[in-house]
Order: C-alpha cells, then structure tokens, then sequence
C-alpha cells in the first residue's frame, strides 16, 4: 500500500462516526512500514487510543495529546473508500 492510497482519506470508527482526515503518516523508514495515521487536531482522542504504542509515539514525535491524533496502525481495520477503526470513538473528550 502506498501513503497516498491513505493520506486524504476519511477516517470512520467502527460505529461509522467520522474521526477526521488522514493528514499524514509516521513512518518507520528503517523497516519501511507505516507505524500510525496522522489526524491533525484531533488529539483530544487520543486517551480513548492508549497504549504503549501510542505512548513511544506520542514521545518519539515529541507531541501531545492535545494536538494531533496518531492512530496506530494495528488499530486500523480496513482501507478502501474510507479507513476504518476497529473501536468506536465518542465524540467528548474524557
């Protein structure tokens, strides 16, 4: 899959709410994967995305969660007309 098959697109979350837009990707240029989805702005999403990825992520980019949005990719279901999340994310912050 190539980045510009994900940047762009809308992200849904498994009830179909929509979480924002792929902005950006992390990528690991050393393995040569994408290791998370950047949604700008929507960072306050975050806490319902914990874990430890997520943390080393979060401090290898040296941002925080009130920024933007990184979605690890193990928490991506499917991409095709839209990336789909594979939890539900309310819309109010925690």
């Amino acid at each position: 899959m190539k980045a510009s098959d994900i940047v762009g697109k809308k992200i849904v979350d498994s009830a179909g709410n929509e979480v924002g837009k792929a902005d950006d990707l992390e990528v690991d240029l050393k393995e040569g994967t994408f290791d998370a989805i950047v949604v700008k702005g929507k960072g306050f999403l975050v806490t319902q995305l914990q874990g430890e990825r997520q943390d080393r992520l979060l401090k290898k980019l040296r941002i925080t969660k009130t920024e933007d949005l990184l979605i690890p990719v193990g928490d991506v279901q499917s991409v095709g007309e839209f990336v789909v999340l594979k939890k539900e994310l309310s819309k109010n912050p925690k």
